[in-house]
C-alpha cells in the first residue's frame, strides 16, 4: 500500500488505476501544481478549499469531485478530519473513457467541478467507488480494464445528477468550453515545443485572433497567459523539488534551447530569476 500511496503523490502511477481512502494526498499547500490523473473524489467528512483553473473550488462532506489531468490545482486549507475516497485514473487510460458524461457533454462542470449529492445518491456513487476499490487490490489479469468498464458506469449514473443540479448550458458556451479543453490540452502536450498563442491556433486550425478571443472570453484569462503559466508552474517544480538537476537541465527539459532563454522567460514571468527563486 506504502508503495502505491508513494507513485500516486509524486506523480509516477502511470499503468494502473488507484483507488485510496484515508490517505492525505495533497503534495503541496498554498501552491498551484499540475495533477497527472483524471480524479474522482467523494468527501465523506470535513472539507477541502483551495483552486481549480485559478477558480474558487471548495469540497465538502457529501459532495463528488470530477478533475481533469493537468490542470492548475492549488490546496489553501484542509480540516483536521477531511477523509476522501479517491480514485486516480492515469492518462493513457483516458481514451478508455466515455466522453458522452463528464468528460464530454458536461464540460461546463470544468469550471465548478464539484456536486453536491443527495444521502441517497452519495451511497450510491459511495458504493461504486468501493467496489473500484476492491477491483484495485485484486490481481484479476483484466483488473484495470473491468475498473475502467466500471468508471463509464459511474460516470453515466452521474450524468443524471448533473442534469439536474446544472442548468442546460447554450450550444456556442458549451462549443467555447470545449475548445478551451482542446487549447488546454495541446498546451500541456506541446509547452516544450512551442509557448506562442499562433502555434496552438494552427493547431487548432483557427485564425490567432479569434482564438485569442474565444479563451479570453471564456475562461477570463488571455491564452498566452495560459501558456506562460503552465511553463512557471512546471518550472517551479523542477526548481523547487529536483534540486539534483542543474538550472541548464531544468532550461532543457522544459524545452529552452538555452539557460539564458529560460532565465529571461521566467524573470519575465515571475520577477526573479530560476537562480534566486531556487535560493528563497
Amino acid at each position: 500500500m506504502q508503495e502505491l500511496i508513494d507513485l500516486v503523490r509524486t506523480g509516477r502511477l502511470t499503468d494502473r488505476v488507484a483507488v485510496l481512502e484515508g490517505v492525505s494526498l495533497v503534495p503541496f499547500l498554498h501552491q498551484d501544481y499540475h495533477s497527472p490523473y483524471y480524479y474522482i473524489g467523494m468527501c465523506r467528512k470535513g472539507e477541502a478549499h483551495g483552486y481549480y483553473n485559478y477558480k474558487p473550488c471548495d469540497l465538502h462532506a457529501g459532495e463528488i469531485c470530477w478533475l481533469l489531468p493537468d490542470r492548475v490545482l492549488s490546496h489553501s486549507s484542509i480540516s483536521p478530519d477531511y477523509e476522501v475516497l479517491s480514485v486516480f485514473v492515469p492518462k493513457k487510460y483516458l481514451s478508455q473513457l466515455n466522453r458522452a458524461g463528464v468528460l464530454g457533454k458536461y464540460q461546463h462542470i470544468i469550471h465548478t467541478p464539484t456536486l453536491k449529492l443527495t444521502p441517497q445518491q452519495f451511497d450510491t456513487m459511495y458504493a461504486g467507488l468501493k467496489f473500484l476499490q476492491h477491483l484495485s487490490d485484486c490481481s484479476h489479469s483484466n483488473a484495470d480494464e473491468l475498473m475502467i468498464s466500471f468508471i463509464n458506469i459511474i460516470a453515466s449514473l452521474s450524468d443524471e445528477f448533473i442534469r439536474n443540479a446544472y442548468p442546460e448550458v447554450p450550444k456556442q458556451t458549451l462549443l467555447h468550453e470545449q475548445l478551451f479543453e482542446r487549447f488546454y490540452d495541446a498546451v500541456a502536450t506541446h509547452y516544450r515545443e512551442s509557448r506562442e498563442v499562433s502555434f496552438y491556433a494552427n493547431l487548432l486550425c483557427l485564425t490567432p485572433k479569434y482564438f485569442a478571443t474565444v479563451i479570453k472570453q471564456t475562461t477570463g484569462i488571455a491564452a498566452s497567459d495560459w501558456i506562460s503559466r503552465h511553463v512557471i508552474i512546471k518550472a517551479k517544480i523542477l526548481l523547487s523539488y529536483e534540486q539534483h538537476k542543474s538550472i541548464q537541465q531544468i532550461a532543457h527539459e522544459l524545452g529552452f534551447s538555452e539557460q539564458s532563454a529560460f532565465t529571461r522567460y521566467f524573470r519575465t514571468h515571475t520577477g526573479i530569476t530560476p537562480k534566486k527563486f531556487r535560493e528563497t
